[in-house]
């Protein structure tokens, strides 16, 4: 069964009121994680929400 529309299986991403996009994700440790940085684009935040679910699974 697909994911619904906007429905990511890692992490989410919201726009702020600024426009630009926050990216979180639940970590290993069960603690909430913010990107160190807001992105431009919400394609943006989600390349570096894939980037970071890889260094995890990778153990890195």
């Amino acid at each position: 069964m697909a994911n619904k529309k906007g429905h990511r299986r890692f992490g989410n991403v919201r726009k702020l009121a600024s426009g630009r996009f926050q990216a979180r994700y639940l970590g290993p440790d069960g603690l909430m994680r913010t990107a160190p940085e807001t992105f431009g684009s919400k394609r943006d935040a989600e390349q570096w929400l894939t980037l970071t679910e890889s260094e995890i699974l990778r153990g890195d």
